[in-house]
């Protein structure tokens, strides 16, 4: 499942979680 890239208020300090949530 393709989801849109949401924009978070602000990246989470893990930016590799980040990367794989907008993969996700």
């Amino acid at each position: 499942r393709l989801l849109k890239p949401a924009p978070l208020p602000h990246p989470p300090p893990g930016n590799r979680d980040y990367l794989n949530v907008r993969l996700c």
